[in-house]
């Protein structure tokens, strides 16, 4: 899993976050050995989130 900020006019406004693909290696009855992609790689965009202070109204 990567993160990499991403900028807009100097600030950031979030980061995309790459999820590698994943792999599993199942044996059938025979015998055989198989790898099997069982999830996709993705990237997916995480906004950065206002952190609320302590004199905040609702």
């Amino acid at each position: 899993m990567t993160r990499e900020p991403v900028h807009e006019r100097g600030r950031v406004i979030g980061h995309n976050i790459t999820y590698p693909p994943f792999y599993v290696t199942v044996r059938d009855a025979r015998g055989y050995e198989s790898l099997i992609q069982a999830q996709p790689g993705r990237t997916v965009f995480e906004p950065v989130t206002r952190r609320r202070g302590m004199f905040d109204e609702d």
